[in-house]
């Protein structure tokens, strides 16, 4: 007996063309890859003994076609999908074999892709939405029916499977959330905004990872006659009969080991052909996509520089109403002033009537004085001498009262004249500073009018930006995607599973002491603690009035951890936990990111699209 009999008796097996190859696929670490496979054999087993294949749905109604139509859904309705003899055994294989991360499958020694493009192309549905449609041209373009035909495909394709889903578990069960929505949507006039595709592709997903997992008690399969559409549209050499070799007496001198091992080499040739012609496509799609992501960097170049003018305007405008709001102060400081020069004027308007009452006193005197004079020379020229003497005393008086007034008089004339000037500056200064004001006003309305414009142009700008956003989150997931495929183990540029402990750096730090398989169990133990969204061994602290969060080592899990299985095994779980906490604290699940291996950080998207772009140009020249 050979030795490769051998290997056959003590191991079927490895004879089991739905048992995934020992050599894992590009793209998957071996070691993941590995684990996945040996949980094949306890799956296959289940699944083949326990699987009920149901039938689709029946043909719709004529009076449904034009609604049906219109949503994009009459061609995949109208698949004869009954025409070909149920597989059991093909859609057993697929279900046991789907890798829901990876997006595929494996069913008689070939790799099948289950992703929701996939799905829609071999089923004929509507290509997966975008974003959402025009409401209003949908709403013009829409038939009489749609909301009736909108209707009958959900009860017929959606709450049906549920419903038997909940009757065979005995309880009632909640309406899953995309469900849920779209029953809304078709209420309420919204059917253009469901994607038919997306929808009946997380039911039949959602079917396959429960019946992959033992989670559904009859083991029904609603979605079996989807799914074997999908392999066959992969395939479809699986589902042609077998014929007899002509010259060769049929099977019987050829062996079924070759047979087997002719029909693998040409189901890869297939898939390698069909991946070749993918990442060309992708190739073409990235180079489309890194010409947009330059568009993105002018756009987002010339959003800076008119966030910087805009920064520029504001400060010029509070410069302007400082200096007003000077102009202003400046202006009371001159009212207070004028009106303080009128109090004095008024003051000296009164000390002045006074002094003019005064001299009129006096001139009354006198010329009183002066007719007594007169009168007693005329009595008698005896006294004249005395009264000569006292007119002399009174016509001094007169000059000091004279030299006074004038004194008096040139002080008011002084004062009427500062008056003046004064008031005649203050009048000056407000025309200059009315004039100032209309400027100031007129400045701060042109200013109001940029600043509007400047408002709506940054609302298109951060609109743009949003979109242009979008786009790219939409480019990484396709970069995800392609580096999915094309990469392996030794590039530097690939995917790293953020929060995930890795199975080989386990095994280095356990293996003085464990052997691979209590390895495994402890690698896989520790990456249910991690995902455990209860075990939280971090502290909040506050560092400068702000909060920040610090690891704890001396949580009670990772001491036993550290005393048991030493340092190394420590850091790599406390790096995980860091990872989580960092890159999705709330989901409790790893996260995909690009990754440059080379510098230990995460790949920037021009590296990634250089990476892609120079994997395309390699794989051309060897073709």
């Amino acid at each position: 007996m050979s030795k490769r009999h051998r290997t056959a008796a003590s191991d079927p097996w490895d004879d089991d063309q739905d048992m995934p190859p020992q050599k894992a696929p590009p793209g998957i670490h071996r070691s993941v890859y590995l684990e996945w496979r040996a949980g094949a054999t306890g799956r296959l087993r289940d699944v083949r003994d326990n699987l009920r294949l149901l039938a689709p749905p029946p043909p719709p109604p004529a009076s449904q076609e034009a609604g049906l139509r219109a949503l994009g859904l009459l061609d995949f309705v109208r698949l004869r999908l009954d025409d070909a003899p149920p597989r059991r055994d093909l859609v057993a294989a697929l279900v046991a074999n789907y890798k829901q991360f990876y997006e595929w499958s494996y069913a008689r020694g070939a790799f099948v892709k289950v992703s929701l493009d996939a799905f829609a192309d071999a089923l004929r549905l509507p290509p997966p939405t975008e974003g959402p449609p025009d409401a209003a041209a949908a709403a013009a373009a829409a038939p009489p029916g749609l909301a009736s035909a909108a209707e009958w495909f959900i009860e017929a394709y959606i709450l049906k499977p549920l419903r038997a889903r909940a009757a065979a578990e005995g309880r009632p069960r909640r309406l899953p959330s995309d469900v849920d929505l779209a029953l809304y949507r078709a209420k309420f006039g919204m059917v253009h905004k469901v994607d038919w595709s997306r929808l009946i592709w997380v039911l039949a997903e959602k079917e396959m990872v429960d019946l992959s997992k033992g989670r559904r008690p009859d083991w029904t399969c609603h979605y079996a006659a989807y799914l074997q559409r999908l392999i066959w549209v992969d395939n479809p050499g699986l589902f042609q009969p077998a014929l007899p070799l002509l010259g060769l007496g049929g099977d019987q001198n050829l062996p079924s080991e070759l047979q087997s091992k002719m029909q693998e080499v040409e189901a890869r040739s297939k898939l390698l052909d069909a991946r070749s012609k993918l990442l060309d496509t992708r190739a073409e799609h990235l180079e489309s996509k890194s010409k947009e992501l330059e568009e993105r960097a002018l756009a987002s170049k010339t959003l800076t520089e008119l966030e910087l003018l805009n920064r520029n305007l504001l400060a010029e405008k509070e410069a302007i109403n400082s200096e007003l709001v000077g102009v202003q102060e400046e202006l009371g400081e001159a009212r207070k002033q004028l009106m303080q020069l009128d109090d004095s004027m008024e003051s000296m308007k009164s000390l002045s009537k006074a002094l003019f009452s005064r001299e009129r006193k006096s001139n009354a005197r006198l010329l009183n004085a002066r007719w007594a004079l007169v009168t007693k020379e005329i009595k008698g020229n005896g006294d004249l001498k005395s009264h000569q003497e006292e007119l002399a005393e009174l016509q001094d008086g007169m000059q000091g009262l004279k030299s006074l007034n004038q004194v008096l008089c040139s002080r008011e004339r002084e004062s009427n004249v500062q008056l003046l000037d004064t008031r005649w500056a203050l009048v000056t200064k407000e025309i200059k500073g009315n004039g100032d004001l209309k400027n100031l006003r007129e400045e701060l309305a042109e200013l109001r009018d940029g600043m509007q414009g400047l408002e709506s142009l940054n609302q298109v700008l951060v609109t743009k930006n949003l979109i242009h956003n979008d786009k790219l989150q939409a480019a990484r997931k396709e970069l995800i995607d392609g580096l999915m495929v094309a990469t392996n183990g030794r590039a530097n540029i690939g995917l790293k599973r953020m929060g995930e402990l890795d199975p080989k750096a386990v095994a280095n730090a356990c293996r003085p002491r464990l052997s691979q398989k209590k390895t495994l169990i402890l690698c896989s133990k520790w990456e249910a603690q991690i995902r455990n969204a209860g075990w939280h061994p971090f502290k909040v602290i506050m560092v400068d009035d702000q909060p920040m969060e610090i690891f704890l080592d001396d949580d009670d899990k990772l001491v036993e951890l550290k005393q048991e299985h030493g340092d190394q095994m420590f850091a790599l779980v406390k790096q995980a936990l860091i990872e989580r906490n960092k890159y999705n604290p709330s989901g409790g699940y790893p996260e995909t990111l690009l990754w440059n291996f080379k510098h230990s950080r995460e790949a920037t998207m021009e590296e990634a699209v250089q990476f892609i772009v120079k994997k395309c140009c390699a794989n051309k020249r060897k073709r």
